[in-house]
C-alpha cells in the first residue's frame, strides 16, 4: 500500500542514510561488531549513527545518534542542568573526561519518512545547541 511505502525502519540502513544525506555528508559503514554505522557531518561537525538490535548485521531495530568532542573541564553540574532541561539528547562526560551527546531512536515496526527526517532535524538542533552552550 502507499502508506507502507513511506515507512522507514532500521532494517534497511540505506533508507536511513538517504535521510542523513539531507543534512550533510554521510557514509554507510560497518562497525567493529559488523552492524551498520553511518558517519556523517552536520554543520562541519562529525557524528555517528549506530544501529542496534541487529541480527547478523541486518534487521536492526533502533538507532543511536552520537556526537563527542575532546573538550575537558566542563562542570558535571552543567551537564546535569542540560539533561534536566532538554528533552532530546542526553549528555555526559565520558571515561576520558570528554563531552558526549547521544540520542536513541526506536524504529522497530517503522516510522514515516517525515518522522525520521524530523528526528534528524531534532538531532541537528540538539548538536548545534549543545555546541553553542559547551564549546563556543
Amino acid at each position: 500500500s502507499a502508506g507502507a511505502q513511506s515507512m522507514v525502519d532500521a532494517a534497511n540502513p540505506a533508507d536511513v542514510l538517504e535521510i542523513a544525506k539531507g543534512y550533510g555528508s554521510a557514509e554507510l559503514k560497518r562497525g567493529s561488531d559488523g552492524d551498520p554505522l553511518i558517519e556523517g557531518r552536520l554543520n562541519g561537525r562529525s557524528y555517528a549513527v549506530f544501529f542496534y538490535g541487529c541480527k547478523e548485521g541486518k534487521s536492526c531495530g533502533s538507532l543511536q545518534f552520537y556526537w563527542g568532542i575532546d573538550k575537558k573541564n566542563v562542570a558535571l553540574s552543567s551537564i546535569n542542568d542540560w539533561n534536566q532541561t532538554k528533552r532530546f539528547g542526553r549528555a555526559y562526560i565520558d571515561k576520558n573526561g570528554e563531552l558526549a551527546l547521544e540520542m536513541d531512536v526506536n524504529l522497530r515496526y517503522g516510522v514515516s519518512r517525515k518522522n525520521l527526517d524530523d528526528t534528524f532535524d531534532f538531532w541537528r538542533l540538539t548538536v548545534t545547541s549543545f555546541y553553542s552552550e559547551f564549546v563556543e
